[in-house]
C-alpha cells in the first residue's frame, strides 16, 4: 500500500507564532543577490540559462530568519525573490520527497 503524504500552509500561532507574514529565510551570499538581480531584471537571460540554471546555482548559501525572534518551519519562502527558487525546506520534508520517490529533476 502507497503512503501518501499531505503537506499544507498554516498560520496557526502554535506553529509559526504571531505573524501576519510568511516565514521568510533571507539569503546571505553575494552570488545568489547577483544572480536574483540580474534574472529579475531580464527574464530572457533566466530562459537562456535555464539548462544549466542549477548547476550554475550557488553552493553553500547561507541565510538567516528575516523575523527576528521565529524559529524555522518546514516550508519557508525565500528572500530576495529568486525566479526558480520558490521555497527552503526541512530535513523532514526532503525526507518525504525521497520516500515518495520523488525525481531529483523536480527539486533541488
Amino acid at each position: 500500500m502507497k503512503k501518501y503524504y499531505k503537506i499544507d500552509a498554516s498560520i496557526d500561532n502554535k506553529i509559526i507564532g504571531k505573524s501576519e507574514s510568511p516565514l521568510t529565510v533571507q539569503i546571505k551570499n553575494k552570488t545568489f543577490s547577483e544572480q536574483s538581480n540580474q534574472y529579475f531584471l531580464d527574464v530572457n537571460k533566466y530562459f537562456e540559462d535555464y539548462p544549466h540554471l542549477y548547476a550554475n546555482f550557488p553552493k553553500d548559501l547561507s541565510g538567516k530568519m528575516y523575523q527576528r525572534k521565529k524559529l524555522p518551519i518546514d516550508i519557508m519562502n525565500v528572500m530576495p525573490y529568486f525566479i526558480s527558487l520558490q521555497y527552503v525546506i526541512s530535513k523532514k520534508v526532503k525526507a518525504i520527497l525521497e520516500n515518495l520517490q520523488i525525481n531529483k529533476t523536480e527539486y533541488h
